[in-house]
């Protein structure tokens, strides 16, 4: 399995919109997304397994800081490392256009996703109680300090 991970353009959305159906309770419309790539804070990159898109991660940059909207991979590519590679690459990302720290909110039931922001560095700063629907949940807000080789 070659994974492949690519900057979103038209070309991958009808795959994001396929992803945000299977993965979301609330998905973004094929609109919304498409605001979203129109906007030049917006960063979304795909995963790719022979021209499929596996799953992708997206979100916002207003330097000095970022955050991640949505994480999602297709469930029968799931525990393969895809996310891990998502993140690597969108923290790369983000600290190149000069973000110093990034957030993300993550559902407070979803364990499997704390563990992996967790092994990150993001480190919880807040809840936002109810945030979720479908069902209500709480969302964790976790936030990731982003060091530059640079600084050190």
């Amino acid at each position: 399995m070659g994974i492949e991970l690519c900057r979103c353009g038209e070309s991958e959305l009808p795959g994001v919109c396929a992803i945000e159906s299977e993965c979301f309770t609330e998905p973004w419309s094929e609109g919304s997304l498409r605001e979203a790539f129109a906007d030049r804070s917006y960063d979304c990159v795909a995963a790719m397994i022979d021209g499929e898109c596996a799953g992708y991660i997206s979100g916002f940059t207003v330097t000095p800081e970022s955050e991640i909207a949505r994480v999602a991979v297709r469930k029968e590519y799931r525990r393969r490392g895809i996310a891990k590679s998502l993140l690597d690459r969108f923290i790369l990302l983000v600290r190149e256009r000069g973000s110093g720290v990034c957030f993300l909110d993550v559902r407070a039931g979803n364990a499997p996703a704390i563990a992996l922001y967790r092994s990150y560095g993001f480190v919880p700063v807040g809840v936002r109680r109810g945030f979720y629907s479908r069902p209500t949940e709480d969302g964790i807000v976790m936030k990731l300090d982003i060091k530059d080789e640079r600084d050190e």
